[in-house]
């Protein structure tokens, strides 16, 4: 992410989600850099563990790159928790 990359990653380090968001979401979907936004919005959702929203981020990613392999895990990664939270046994 050209000019995103420095300012998130300061605030992902500090976990500054909130700040890290509100650049991530300025990312349109025209964008080269668009499936990278949303897989780490969706990392931002799932360290929050908000999987749902996760699932939707990921979701926007893959359908964006469907060629980046590490985007399709975490989607995985992602529905696992999902169903793992809504049954637990």
């Amino acid at each position: 992410m050209i000019d995103y990359y420095t300012k998130i990653k300061k605030y992902l380090e500090k976990k500054n989600y909130t700040e890290a968001n509100k650049i991530l979401l300025s990312v349109s979907e025209k964008e080269k850099d668009y499936a990278e936004a949303n897989f780490v919005l969706g990392k931002i959702a799932y360290e929050k563990k908000d999987f749902d929203l996760a699932s939707d981020y990921f979701e926007n990613a893959t359908e964006a790159n469907k060629s980046n392999p590490e985007y399709f895990s975490w989607l995985g990664n992602a529905y696992g928790a999902e169903a793992q939270e809504s049954n637990p046994i």
